[in-house]
């Protein structure tokens, strides 16, 4: 069995592992290595994230946007923003223009900013008081 920390950093470590492999090897069989290595960290994510929010509050019922597209946006606009950044250092020509690099810069924050305040919001994460 996985110690604690070890367990809670398993997605964190998926989703870095293909990023990096991504950046550094660059080739399709990459994209397609690093991207499932992503998939699965931001699924890892998103299956904890739904549990642990049904064990604080069994009555929920998402509204709206089906929950799974909601907790996977995060994870869509840090992708896209991080595609956007590929594109700007490894491609010359139309694809390095410095809009290329804006949007990258655009996705990751909305992305990053995003998955902060969700993380920080989660009402399981919150200290329990402890009974008087």
């Amino acid at each position: 069995m996985l110690s604690r920390p070890v367990y809670e950093a398993l997605p964190y470590v998926y989703i870095t592992a293909g990023i990096e492999v991504i950046f550094a090897i660059g080739t399709p069989l990459a994209w397609l290595a690093g991207g499932l290595l992503y998939a699965t960290g931001a699924y890892v994510w998103i299956l904890r994230a739904n549990v642990r929010e049904r064990e604080v509050n069994p009555a929920y019922r998402p509204r709206g946007m089906p929950r799974t597209l909601y907790e996977a946006t995060p994870f869509l606009y840090l992708f896209a923003g991080l595609t956007c950044l590929f594109l700007f250092f490894h491609y010359r020509g139309e694809q390095s223009l410095p809009l290329t690099l804006a949007a990258a810069w655009m996705f990751i924050g909305a992305g990053a900013g995003s998955w902060l305040l969700r993380t920080l919001n989660r009402r399981y994460h919150k200290r329990r008081q402890p009974a008087r």
